[in-house]
């Protein structure tokens, strides 16, 4: 394989790999590329296509959150140095050409780890972990390891057709080919969600350079909350940041409107920025209103560089030591905002520690505006909703596309 084959290689595997709507299987084939490459560089030259075609929407992301000076250099420099980032350990830890069989397979396993524990884990997008929901759906721990065999056969696999041993490499692309078959088979659907439970996603303005706080969108915001009540909802879920910066006034505002709902047993979330005092920033959470009164469950992991920064000015505020599961009505929800959707290590700490009947996320997709990455966002976490089956709610602000299977409805609102 020569650097142009690779690059192309990691290219298509995402794009086909990331298709909004399509299944997520094509990155399982990572493992099988890695190791047919014959140098390191030959790798590097792999990952760093697929991460960089796959995360193409980081310069315009930028360029909408702070102009083109200087959301367009810092851009395209984050998308270039996390792209390598991402590659590094593929690179480091490639095997050489002599490599026996054990060190292959540790090798794709210790790469594996690197890529989704913290540090670099902060930016565990796209990894062929992900494609388990597809490959194993409702299988659980099971399934996830299933996985990992796979990839570890399909490594070894790459390494005999690189040696030119190409029969013994059949095996593991033809069991591959199988599970394709069969979750394009099945159509991969997402277990329905409880009755009575709604997502509410929002058309949005632009993402705004300060997060209001009036009290004409809050009456927006209730509106379509009292509208998904009145249809028979008994949990209604808005997206993240949709009520902007919060106060006590509309804390109290929202308690008078909502009362009559609560009373009977109905439950509000809305995302909102909580301030934590004087020039400490703020907390992006999701607030819950039900008869006992106000609940808040801040995000763990705000996104990085824009609400979390950890080298400079605070802005909200990052703890993954807090919650995910939380109990909502009868469900054991695991609450996901946002950005919190691309890290498996977090996502899989919950299902071990606390295993959820139901996944929600919320999300602001305005940062990216009306591209791929918000709608393959939803594809992470529908992949773990999948894998555990359960079902999973999805509230999005900035973005008229669902992924199919969640019980969300899209209401134009300008919150």
């Amino acid at each position: 394989m020569r650097h142009r084959t690779a690059l192309l290689a990691g290219a298509t595997l995402v794009v086909a790999g990331w298709q909004p709507g399509s299944p997520v299987l094509a990155p399982a084939l990572l493992p099988f590329a890695w190791a047919l490459a014959p140098r390191p560089t030959t790798a590097g030259c792999l990952f760093f296509a697929y991460y960089l075609v796959g995360t193409r929407a980081l310069p315009g992301a930028a360029l909408r959150l702070y102009g083109a000076w200087p959301g367009l250099p810092l851009g395209v420099s984050l998308w270039v140095v996390l792209a390598l980032a991402a590659a590094l350990p593929w690179v480091a830890l490639h095997p050489d050409m002599e490599a026996s069989r054990p060190s292959i397979v540790g090798r794709l396993l210790a790469a594996s780890a690197l890529s989704l524990l913290p540090p670099l884990g902060l930016c565990a997008w796209l990894q062929p972990v992900h494609c388990a929901g597809w490959l194993f759906p409702g299988a659980g721990w099971a399934g996830l390891l299933g996985t990992l065999v796979l990839e570890a056969w399909l490594a070894l696999g790459g390494r005999r057709w690189g040696e030119g041993r190409r029969a013994e490499a059949l095996p593991p692309l033809i069991a591959f080919g199988l599970l394709c078959a069969q979750a394009l088979q099945g159509g991969y659907p997402l277990i329905e969600p409880p009755p009575g439970w709604l997502a509410v996603g929002t058309v949005a303005e632009p993402f705004p350079a300060q997060l209001p706080t009036t009290l004409q969108q809050s009456r927006r915001l209730l509106g379509l909350a009292r509208r998904g009540l009145r249809e028979g909802a008994k949990v209604v879920v808005l997206p993240e940041l949709a009520a902007g910066r919060w106060s006590p006034l509309l804390a109290t505002a929202w308690e008078a409107d909502l009362r009559r709902h609560t009373r009977s047993g109905a439950t509000v979330l809305v995302g909102a920025a909580v301030e934590v005092g004087e020039g400490a920033g703020f907390r992006n959470s999701l607030l819950a209103l039900d008869s006992s009164g106000w609940r808040e469950f801040p995000a763990r992991q705000p996104l990085p560089l824009v609400l979390w920064r950890p080298l400079g000015e605070p802005l909200a505020q990052a703890d993954w030591q807090r919650p995910g599961v939380r109990r909502i009505g009868a469900e054991r929800a695991l609450v996901l905002i946002c950005y919190e959707e691309f890290l498996p290590a977090l996502i899989l700490r919950d299902f071990f520690l606390d295993p959820p009947s139901l996944m929600l996320t919320v999300a602001d997709s305005r940062w990216s505006g009306d591209s791929d990455a918000a709608r393959s966002q939803a594809l992470h976490s529908r992949g773990w909703a999948l894998l555990f089956g359960i079902p999973m709610l999805r509230a999005v602000n900035g973005n008229r596309e669902a992924p199919s299977g969640c019980r969300s409805r899209h209401w134009s609102g300008n919150c």
